[in-house]
């Protein structure tokens, strides 16, 4: 649900001077939720044409004949702000300002919303084969091992990563994702999982040797959102990280994007917008590149 509005700011005389400088701004509420949750919440949006703003300081009211109070305070150049402390049902309005050392701008007008309930459901993970190992999610939920079902937000982007256990080897994924990499998925339905394991053939070696480990470096770019896994495990991270694998491993990197963002790609040792996938036979460096939507107000 959008209820977009518009304010046409003009500069305000404030001790000599002008308190904000002039621009066209639009702001919208979206309703619902954007992260996995089991309660509401409303998020605030609006594009910033302000150029000298300190900040922006958003008030809200309960129902169309509550007061108005401060909610929070935002840096400069936001333009975003989820308010998690609703209710189901219960009806919120919202206006904000700029400000800097003159003083405020003009407010804008106010959106109001009720907030309602998530959609959740439900993703299960089973494993199968003669071999053992576990299944964890990013966002956090499904650690299988113990816990193989979860409920999630609908919209939810959802990362499993498989790990066998020594003596085992992971053999693949069927149901809702497939392949030997990373399992990417967007939770809009019911979504079923299996991780197959097996037995490893056991090797004997009449020489004890060290094994000869490189390191993999992933950097996230980019002004959008997101996390990075792997398969085998190893790499889950949402900023810079490395991780050393055994000489001869074959990696797989899957990009999960949040909500607002998209994954424009891979550079370095991978290219492409697909899994990447690579042999670590020298050090290897991967950049993910991530860019945030861009809220528009849709034409009448």
């Amino acid at each position: 649900m959008h209820v977009p509005i518009r304010n046409r700011r003009t500069p305000r005389s404030i001790r000599g001077g002008w308190a904000i400088a002039t621009g066209f701004w639009t702001v919208c509420l979206l309703v619902g939720l954007l992260e996995p949750a089991s309660a509401a919440q409303l998020t605030l949006t609006w594009a910033d044409a302000s150029t000298n703003e300190d900040g922006f300081k958003v008030e809200r009211k309960t129902g169309s004949t509550g007061a108005y109070g401060q909610l929070v305070s935002l840096a400069a150049g936001t333009t975003g702000y989820g308010d998690s402390t609703v209710t189901v049902g219960t009806t919120y309005c919202y206006r904000l300002r700029a400000y800097n050392a003159a003083g405020d701008s003009a407010y804008s007008n106010e959106a109001c919303a009720a907030a309602v309930s998530a959609t959740l459901y439900t993703v299960t993970v089973g494993k199968v084969g003669t071999g053992t190992g576990t299944v964890a999610s990013s966002p956090s939920g499904i650690t299988c091992g113990s816990d193989c079902t979860e409920n999630y937000a609908s919209g939810t982007s959802l990362a499993l990563s498989a790990t066998p256990a020594t003596g085992s080897t992971f053999t693949g994924w069927s149901g809702a994702c497939t392949g030997t990499g990373g399992c990417a998925l967007v939770v809009n339905a019911t979504k079923n999982v299996t991780a197959t394991f097996a037995t490893s053939t056991p090797t004997t070696s009449t020489t004890a040797s060290a094994q000869t480990t490189y390191p993999l470096t992933v950097t996230k770019a980019g002004n959008g959102s997101g996390i990075i896994a792997s398969s085998p495990a190893g790499v889950n991270c949402s900023a810079t990280c490395s991780v050393s694998f055994t000489s001869g491993t074959s990696v797989t990197l899957a990009a999960v994007t949040t909500t607002r963002s998209t994954f424009l790609g891979w550079s370095g040792a991978c290219t492409g917008t697909g899994l990447c996938t690579l042999t670590l036979t020298t050090p290897q460096a991967v950049t993910a590149t991530f860019t945030r939507n861009r809220w528009r107000q849709a034409t009448p």
